[in-house]
């Protein structure tokens, strides 16, 4: 009974249909009125500069899974640090050397997704659920940190190892507050040295694993599935060696077996790259023109990528010294140190938030890189956002691009998947132009898919499964 009684909850609270969905918002002009500027935008397409399309890959290196782990790296004083308070309004520790980072920071950021303030306005949850990235600012990294330069490499490699996306932190700002490394500022030098260190890392790291598993192999021991290891590991040290500056990710012909190993060791170098861009707030509130010119530092920055082999990473343009001054504005306002409460929990907050909003609605060129930057990242990794809605809770899952709707349900529970029915589905769009799911259902734009639909982002997903067989408890 017990049993049935939980289900049902939880069938109410996710998926609740849309028929019976209840909202005391008529009209989205209604809803507006209470959001915050990043949320009355109406163009809440998610945009991201997408580089040239990549030949498909045999094999994706990395697992899918929903706790997404971004880790931060840069030459000393890039900002990175900076980043990781932006992106988790956690307090990390710093010190007044060059190397301002002595030990890895660790956090978590909800991902400011101007859809799912939207929906969290119009339907009022009593639960509010954002995706979030688990975020790890590692220590700084210098030329030939692998020998043992500057704070070395190895605490950087155990951290960043764990990750799946790497989010690459260039200077491009001037400035005698934080030091700069070299003789001068330049992104492009900086971002060369640090792909070029990621390299040379896995290089000493597969150096490292290859000897002692030889060892083992010519005293006999092992038998054949350290064959297999060592032919695999051997496979990536030769591509290492002879392949210039390719990451371990752009190499099409693995097998099975050679995924397994890289897997294994998480390789740096088989990891998504974002590179973000820090500059000082004057230049990165200039129009967008130029940046993205070929003399402006984004359109530079492009032009080095895609004159390297390092498989067109996603660039974002960010600036620590605006993205602290917003931060500096909520919490005078609110007259709170330290991050705002999740979603559905205003409480000395609202202050705070109404005036960065009235900041943005009398400065509608200015924007904040948070949000960009997570989604960039998610873009990089090929994920797509669906959302599950109704009074009880609006929540936000995270589904490899291209999935099917048993698999976007396996995603909420694995019950779901196994017992796939159907999926009611409408799109995010549809809701926000038309205002209502009564006009969305009035307009046919709610469909009924089965297991071949491909759940789209942005999409608004009711599942309809039959439970498993359990068998009845006696006690």
């Amino acid at each position: 009974m017990r049993f049935f009684v939980s289900t049902y909850f939880l069938l109410f609270k996710y998926f609740t249909p849309p028929s019976e969905r209840i909202s005391n918002k008529s009209s989205t002009s209604q809803v507006k009125k209470k959001l915050p500027h990043s949320q009355k935008n109406n163009n809440l397409r998610m945009e991201v500069h997408l580089p040239p399309d990549q030949p498909p890959r045999h094999h994706v290196l990395r697992r899918h899974r929903t706790n997404i782990k971004a880790a931060i790296i840069g030459l000393p004083n890039a900002g990175k640090t900076g980043l990781f308070t932006v992106l988790t309004d956690e307090k990390a520790d710093i010190d007044d050397s060059v190397f301002t980072s002595t030990r890895a920071n660790f956090g978590v950021a909800d991902f400011h997704d101007p859809r799912f303030d939207w929906l969290c306005g119009h339907f009022d949850p009593e639960r509010a659920v954002p995706a979030r990235v688990q975020v790890i600012d590692c220590p700084a990294l210098v030329a030939g940190a692998v020998d043992g330069a500057g704070r070395g490499c190895w605490e950087l490699t155990e951290e960043a190892s764990k990750a799946d996306v790497i989010l690459v932190v260039v200077r491009a700002f001037d400035g005698n507050e934080a030091t700069q490394v070299g003789d001068c500022v330049n992104p492009l030098r900086d971002l060369e040295t640090i792909m070029a260190e990621l390299l040379v890392i896995d290089k000493k790291t597969v150096a490292m694993e290859h000897g002692p598993l030889l060892a083992l192999q010519e005293k006999k021991q092992g038998g054949s599935q350290l064959d297999v290891e060592v032919a695999s590991l051997s496979k990536v040290k030769d591509y290492l060696d002879k392949v210039h500056a390719v990451p371990l990710r752009l190499k099409e012909d693995w097998e099975d077996q050679d995924v397994a190993m890289v897997r294994r060791f998480n390789f740096l170098t088989d990891k998504e790259v974002v590179i973000v861009v820090n500059m000082c707030a004057r230049d990165y509130l200039r129009p967008p023109e130029a940046h993205e010119s070929p003399t402006g530092i984004l359109g530079r920055v492009r032009a080095l990528v895609a004159d390297r082999p390092w498989g067109d990473p996603l660039v974002v343009a960010y600036s620590g010294e605006f993205e602290f001054r917003v931060r500096d504005l909520r919490t005078a306002a609110s007259g709170i140190v330290g991050p705002p409460r999740p979603h559905g929990s205003h409480h000395g907050h609202d202050a705070g938030e109404e005036a960065v909003a009235d900041y943005f609605a009398a400065n509608p060129t200015h924007t904040s890189a948070r949000g960009s930057i997570m989604r960039h990242a998610f873009w990089a990794l090929k994920l797509v956002h669906f959302f599950t809605v109704g009074p009880e809770e609006v929540r936000t899952w995270t589904l490899p691009r291209g999935a099917c709707a048993p698999a976007a349900a396996g995603t909420v529970h694995r019950d779901f998947e196994e017992g796939f029915l159907s999926v009611d589905v409408e799109s995010f769009m549809d809701l926000h132009e038309l205002g209502s799911e009564v006009e969305v259902k009035r307009h046919g734009k709610i469909q009924q898919q089965g297991i071949k639909y491909v759940v789209q982002d942005g999409d608004i997903c009711f599942f309809r499964f039959k439970l498993p067989n359990y068998k009845a408890w006696r006690g």
